[in-house]
């Protein structure tokens, strides 16, 4: 008798707990981080083909010794809107020690200025940063 009272709940609790998992608005929220085309807190976002085009100085990292040749380090970069040197840059993936070659080697780079509708603006994006040695 109890089995049979017991079975309709447990059903009726698993059908609203996978309901509850599909539903949006259940989910937390992830802060995301404003990246559009079009000026957001002064800013646009390019791909990173586009941000590279921008760039008028250009300073190679060093491999640091002992760290993987062929390493990759992925960084985030904002740039303010009179353009120059990068303000902000971000690790967001990649060996620790590459990864700070890179950052060393990044904050020296020069950017043109992003004229959008006839204002600067600024521009972040993510660059990728490969470490390749020549042989």
């Amino acid at each position: 008798m109890f089995r049979a009272l017991c079975r309709p709940v447990l059903i009726l609790l698993a059908s609203t707990s996978v309901v509850a998992q599909n539903d949006p608005s259940s989910k937390t929220t992830q802060r995301v981080l404003p990246c559009t085309l079009h000026p957001v807190n002064g800013r646009v976002c390019l791909s990173e083909g586009v941000l590279r085009g921008f760039l008028i100085h250009h300073v190679a990292p060093r491999l640091p010794q002992g760290a993987d040749e062929n390493g990759q380090v992925v960084l985030h970069v904002i740039i303010p809107r009179t353009g120059g040197k990068p303000t902000k840059i971000s690790v967001l993936s990649g060996d620790p020690a590459l990864a700070h070659s890179a950052v060393r080697a990044v904050r020296e780079w020069s950017f043109m200025a992003y004229v959008y509708q006839g204002e600067d603006v600024g521009m972040e994006g993510d660059l990728h940063i490969r470490f390749n040695t020549a042989k």
